[in-house]
């Protein structure tokens, strides 16, 4: 299954069209402010409510960066989300899980290719033994 991870932008910075920024830099950055770290569940909590209603409407940029987002996701089978956070509790942990969960768990399109690769070998096979 394909993995969406979260980095901290103290340590490196994206550099791949697999590395995104989420950090208030961002559309999708937590626009809730804690004044100290007894807040983080608060404003994370708060993200997760304001992440649900921004997701519903479509015509919205956060929707469209989330889309973007989870195009790059399918197209790599991997994501990885910069934010100033990691490893503690952060906003992008809620546009991780979103994206994680919208992935289907299995890809019909490489289901479809097996099945017609597996016909084609038997038809070679059934092939062979004509006369």
């Amino acid at each position: 299954m394909n993995k969406v991870t979260i980095k901290n932008l103290r340590f490196s910075k994206p550099e791949h069209e697999w590395q995104i920024r989420v950090d208030r830099s961002s559309v999708l950055g937590n626009p809730f402010h804690m004044v100290d770290e007894s807040q983080r569940d608060k404003v994370c909590d708060k993200y997760e409510a304001y992440f649900k209603r921004m997701v519903e409407d479509t015509s919205t940029a956060f929707y469209k960066e989330i889309e973007r987002l989870y195009a790059i996701f399918k197209k790599y089978g991997k994501l990885e989300l910069f934010c100033w956070c990691a490893p503690k509790r952060c906003h992008a942990q809620t546009i991780k899980q979103y994206l994680e969960a919208k992935q289907p768990i299995y890809d019909l399109e490489e289901l479809l290719g097996e099945v017609k690769d597996m016909i084609e070998e038997r038809r070679a096979i059934e092939g062979s033994f004509l006369f």
